[in-house]
């Protein structure tokens, strides 16, 4: 079975502090609890950039593959990731 989990956050640039609005996305057939997705995009309330917040999700959840997307400076950032097996 394959599941997807979509999810839309807020974090600070710790550069300049803008809000950043992200988009991820994280694929995977292993059930993922939606409070931990939730708990790693809060990043303790500190904030990162994108490139970091991508490489949490990855070490979080090594058996999901994923994309994450925002834009800050008007440049569109994405990252993607495919999972570990």
């Amino acid at each position: 079975m394959k599941h997807q989990y979509k999810l839309s956050f807020i974090s600070a640039c710790p550069v300049d502090g803008e809000e950043i609005h992200y988009d991820l996305t994280l694929k995977s057939i292993i059930p993922i609890m939606a409070e931990e997705i939730v708990d790693c995009a809060a990043n303790d309330g500190k904030p990162a950039l994108q490139e970091q917040l991508a490489e949490k999700f990855t070490t979080r959840f090594p058996h999901a593959s994923g994309r994450l997307k925002g834009t800050h400076q008007a440049i569109n950032i994405v990252s993607s990731w495919k999972a570990i097996r």
